[in-house]
């Protein structure tokens, strides 16, 4: 099914929103020093686990978009990403990579394996899951930054706040 215009600008559009979230990971590890990215999250997990958390969903988008099918549950969970900035700088880096090279076609059905009942299969399309991707992003980037407030640093004020409420800001000429 060929694309129209509309279509492919709106699928490069989304590709480039998730690509840009991963980009702010990067600088969120770079600005970190190692016990504020690893550190104890209090239980509600550190600024580590917040990102390998949603790396994971990323690459399930990714995985999903190579094969049609997307498992959230099915996902690696690598401990060092939560600990290792290195490392998670190289995971970061690859997920983008990948998402740069993968063809997107936004009405592309895929499945969606459910995380309530593995069982059951859901109908979505990876234009749907894209954006759930970022929506993921952003929320975790939302918890993130609340750890580091309590770590007394600052960070841009447009990282883990919604697009839509960028843009309501942006109107409101805030």
């Amino acid at each position: 099914m060929a694309l129209d215009g509309g279509k492919v600008l709106a699928a490069t559009h989304l590709k480039k929103a998730l690509l840009e979230q991963l980009e702010m990971a990067l600088d969120l590890i770079a600005r970190l020093d190692d016990k504020v990215y690893s550190g104890p999250g209090d239980g509600r997990g550190s600024i580590g686990s917040h990102l390998r958390h949603n790396l994971n969903f990323v690459e399930a988008v990714i995985d999903g978009a190579l094969c049609g099918s997307i498992d959230y549950g099915a996902r690696t969970r690598d401990r060092r990403v939560e600990t290792d900035r290195s490392h998670a700088s190289s995971k970061v880096r690859s997920l983008m990579d990948a998402l740069a090279r993968i063809p997107i076609h936004l009405a592309e059905a895929v499945t969606v394996t459910s995380e309530l009942n593995p069982r059951l299969r859901l109908n979505s399309t990876l234009g749907r899951e894209l954006e759930f991707a970022i929506s993921h992003t952003v929320h975790h980037y939302a918890l993130i930054r609340e750890r580091l407030v309590q770590s007394g640093i600052h960070f841009e004020p447009q990282f883990g706040v919604a697009p839509s409420t960028l843009e309501y800001w942006r109107a409101a000429g805030q």
